[in-house]
């Protein structure tokens, strides 16, 4: 079975990220999944962003959780790209769903870690009818673990980086399956230079998915493939899509 490909922050080499039109461009493009991040503004909208603050790729400033929905409409967030997205605005969430709906599937960051915020982030999803078709995962792992409390059947997704040198691969390998079990957790998003297929076999017998992260180059593609990992995110999603073709 081919690994699902996901857009990061849509496909963010023929679009403002993490826009609709970004997220347009990797539907278009052949992603299977589209990865975006997710905040709260401080009257309880939830918008698509992927740093805490604004300013940085946008024409914004200040931080997400204290602006008002109203100040976020203001912000351009296409004009960085080019001229030609000079129109464009952070996207809520609803706005995603209202577009694609079940069309495609979701990674969806979230970076807020408020118990609102979770809440309100299931109401939207259920609303929707959209928990078989999303992903969700976090800087914050006491997040995921909410909200698997608030929703047993939402899928999560835990990042993992490099071990430090000290660490022996055996020990990374123990700790990434057994956070992955007691958390409870259904997703390990690894960095290629840890992942072997040892370790690939040992979480597929947990029933655990594997995500490699940052496929952007031929190499990286094929060899996400052969190690039979189950996804990755990808800025290159057209050679991707003609790689596993």
């Amino acid at each position: 079975m081919k690994p699902k490909i996901i857009g990061h922050r849509g496909y963010l080499k023929q679009a403002p990220e993490n826009t609709l039109s970004s997220f347009r461009q990797a539907v278009k493009a052949g992603a299977d999944a589209i990865e975006l991040d997710l905040h709260q503004t401080v009257d309880g909208e939830l918008v698509i962003h992927h740093d805490y603050t604004l300013g940085r790729p946008d024409n914004g400033s200040g931080n997400i959780f204290e602006k008002k929905f109203s100040e976020i409409q203001q912000v351009d967030a296409g004009s960085w790209f080019s001229k030609e997205y000079k129109s464009e605005r952070i996207p809520t969430l609803e706005n995603v769903f209202a577009l694609f709906g079940d069309t495609i599937e979701y990674e969806i960051e979230l970076k807020e870690s408020t118990l609102e915020f979770l809440n309100k982030v299931i109401a939207v999803v259920l609303r929707y009818n959209l928990l078989q078709h999303i992903e969700f995962t976090s800087p914050h792992l006491f997040v995921l673990g909410k909200l698997k409390q608030l929703c047993l059947q939402a899928r999560t997704g835990v990042f993992f980086k490099t071990y430090p040198e000290w660490m022996r691969p055996e020990q990374g390998e123990r700790i990434i399956l057994n956070t992955l079990v007691v958390l409870p957790a259904d997703v390990a998003h690894l960095p290629l230079p840890i992942i072997n297929k040892k370790l690939v076999r040992k979480l597929k017998e947990h029933h655990k998915l594997v995500h490699v992260a940052d496929c952007n180059e031929l190499n990286s593609i094929r060899k996400a493939v052969e190690l039979g990992c189950d996804q990755f995110s990808t800025n290159e999603i057209e050679l991707a899509r003609k790689t596993l073709s």
